[in-house]
């Protein structure tokens, strides 16, 4: 946990990226949220920090996952950008997969390519506001 603290502590952006079991959010991304409650509980650590997620589902829960993760982001302060919530069917990301290595055999059209360009550009444009740096109500402001 030391690292992952350290790289989302010194990070701007960062993109969670999770599978979903049994239609639901997995026990291993429910114990890092657990332990990244540590960072809200001493001051709003990850204020500022643009964050978005991305569940892949076999079946569905998809977007359970993902919109229950983004909201626990959100309250311990991260900024959600427009587009940060995306979710994936198993198959289509299988298909991206093999048209990015070159099998055009099975790859299919996948639209979720624009998806998460646009998502990119999103947190690429809050990233340069430099959202760390202000202030949004829970750090400690400087100037009384």
């Amino acid at each position: 946990m030391e690292k992952v603290y350290h790289a989302l502590l010194n990070s701007d952006a960062a993109v969670f990226v999770t599978p979903t079991y049994w239609s639901n959010v997995p026990g291993k991304l429910k114990n890092l949220v657990d332990r990244l409650t540590s960072l809200e509980n001493n001051g709003y650590m990850l204020e500022g920090l643009v964050a978005a997620v991305i569940a892949v589902q076999e079946v569905s829960g998809g977007l359970e996952t993902a919109s229950w993760l983004a909201s626990t982001l959100n309250q311990m302060g991260a900024m959600i950008p427009p587009y940060a919530i995306q979710v994936f069917y198993q198959q289509q990301t299988n298909d991206a997969l093999m048209k990015s290595v070159g099998s055009q055999r099975f790859a299919k059209e996948f639209w979720g390519e624009h998806d998460l360009e646009v998502l990119a550009e999103n947190i690429f444009q809050l990233c340069k506001l430099e959202m760390k740096r202000l202030n949004f109500g829970f750090k400690q402001r400087e100037n009384g």
